[in-house]
């Protein structure tokens, strides 16, 4: 049976809410919000498509995917989730980004060593009938029913309507990789291309050393930055989203070039180091002295070794401040306890 809905979709979007909203209130349902590449999946008859949130078919890279899709769905079905994957007991962002490009052989042996999980958040259409206009409670439970034997590369995510349950999860699953809560109210309707839920995330605030640019050193486009190790290493964490006028006006005269010395390779770094879910090709940069400090704002839910996302630049540190890694940096690759990954979603 065809579908109401063909590719491509939009799919529905979240409005960030600012730090010190009170999210944890009657009348909504709450789900964690996972780190990996929003999809939407469709299946056809006889095929699968799954496509990205910006709208780019990628079937082909997720083989294990669309076959779990194909097994698991009547043709006519359409549901939107997020493609995700786990180093350990945490979640790893820059897998799904780095599998975009691979298609066939190349695929499956990607599939083999970094397998990555559609977890379902919403069902837009069941067996060619278009749900997106019932409320979000029918459709969850219609999603929850269609997930009723689930292979291993489907699940749905955890829900919950306990503003105590939603703040546990809030509070300790972003050591695990979650980026935070998502707010959706009970009686909301599907509606692509609009904001109609609300995403609260945790972020941190912590000192890194300024060790590459993208741009260049007189006038940065944004910096690439790293923490010094206690064994003296300085590793590379990621980047900053880009800098504001007032921002490169601080750094102005205090990058300079580096020599052959430095501890970076001058090869371009992976796009997915730099915040970006993209295949494009490695992103070029220029290695200065890492002796200028700065405090900049990340996800709580940044992995022990780099960055999933860009970070924002709060402020540039005077000269001779240091930069060593916080106490918080230091620990983040030993376990959390707390709830596990497994609570935030129903394999079935």
């Amino acid at each position: 049976m065809l579908s109401p809905l063909q590719p491509p979709v939009e799919p529905a979007l979240v409005a960030t809410l600012p730090a010190g909203q009170r999210v944890f209130f009657g009348d909504v349902a709450y789900e964690p919000k996972w780190d990996g590449l929003r999809c939407l999946a469709f299946r056809g008859d006889p095929g699968v498509v799954v496509q990205s949130g910006r709208s780019r078919v990628v079937t082909p890279a997720f083989p294990e995917v669309a076959a779990a899709i194909a097994a698991m769905f009547p043709p006519g079905t359409v549901a939107d989730g997020e493609l995700v994957a786990f180093s350990g007991d945490r979640l790893d962002p820059t897998v799904p980004a780095a599998r975009l490009g691979a298609a066939g052989r190349r695929a499956a042996a990607a599939a083999g060593r970094h397998p990555v999980h559609l977890v379902l958040f919403d069902l837009l259409a069941w067996e060619g009938h278009d749900l997106r206009w019932q409320p979000y409670v029918e459709r969850r439970a219609a999603l929850e029913r269609a997930l009723g034997a689930a292979p291993a590369a489907l699940s749905v995510t955890a829900v919950t309507t306990d503003p105590a349950e939603a703040k546990r999860w809030y509070d300790e699953l972003p050591e695990q990789g979650i980026e935070g809560i998502v707010v959706k109210p009970l009686l909301g309707h599907y509606l692509s291309g609009q904001r109609i839920w609300s995403a609260y995330g945790r972020r941190h605030s912590t000192t890194v050393t300024v060790g590459g640019v993208l741009g260049n050193p007189e006038w940065p486009v944004s910096l690439v930055v790293g923490h010094w190790r206690p064994d003296g290493e300085l590793a590379l964490v990621g980047t900053t989203r880009p800098l504001s006028d007032r921002a490169r006006g601080a750094l102005a005269g205090r990058l300079q070039r580096a020599g052959a010395d430095h501890p970076w390779p001058a090869a371009p770094i992976p796009p997915a180091w730099a915040g970006r879910s993209s295949p494009a090709d490695r992103i070029s940069y220029i290695r200065v002295v890492p002796d200028v400090a700065v405090e900049v704002s990340v996800d709580t839910a940044w992995p022990a070794d780099r960055w999933g996302h860009a970070a924002s630049l709060r402020r540039v540190l005077p000269p001779g401040a240091p930069a060593a890694p916080t106490t918080r940096d230091a620990r983040l690759s030993a376990a959390t306890g707390g709830i596990s990954l497994s609570a935030a979603t129903k394999s079935r």
